[in-house]
């Protein structure tokens, strides 16, 4: 008969003990969460508060923050400035000319005077600069993000 014989062997392996190394996990995270804030550049609507007309589609568009607002009494407001539309066209004339952009946000009030919207269009139009009117799609929250164009 034959006699079988146990091998042993001997591993190297030995048991860790302690905390796990979270080091790897730590760089992913953080490269994540850069990766994260850089894509979602977005510019700050101000915080007045606009009941906006609703339409049935509206696209995405790519603002610096130059927004106008017109609330429900009618008071024009740039970039949360309140002004007159005489002091908005040298407002405007003078930081279009140091920005780089020719486009201007209007929020008006869907119970604001067409009559205030038109003067700040006209303004704009002598200006040449770029007036797109904000709305609200119909069937949609009232929330608006803007991407802002600085992130290209």
């Amino acid at each position: 008969m034959k006699t079988e014989q146990s091998i042993k062997i001997k591993t190297r392996l030995k048991y860790l003990k302690g905390f796990p190394d979270i080091t790897a996990f730590a760089g992913v995270f953080c490269l994540m969460l850069m990766i994260l804030l850089m894509s979602g550049s977005f510019v700050q609507v101000s915080g007045i508060s606009v009941e906006l007309p609703q339409i049935s589609s509206a696209g995405r568009k790519s603002f610096q923050k130059m927004v106008i607002t017109v609330d429900a009494r009618d008071r024009i407001y740039f970039n949360d400035l309140n002004l007159k539309v005489e002091d908005l066209k040298k407002l405007l004339l003078e930081i279009s000319s140091r920005m780089k952009t020719d486009s201007v946000i209007i929020r008006a009030d869907a119970k604001s005077s067409f009559g205030t919207v038109a003067s700040i269009m006209a303004v704009a139009e002598e200006l040449n600069i770029n007036a797109f009117l904000l709305i609200s799609p119909a069937g949609k929250d009232k929330a608006e993000v803007f991407q802002d164009s600085d992130s290209d």
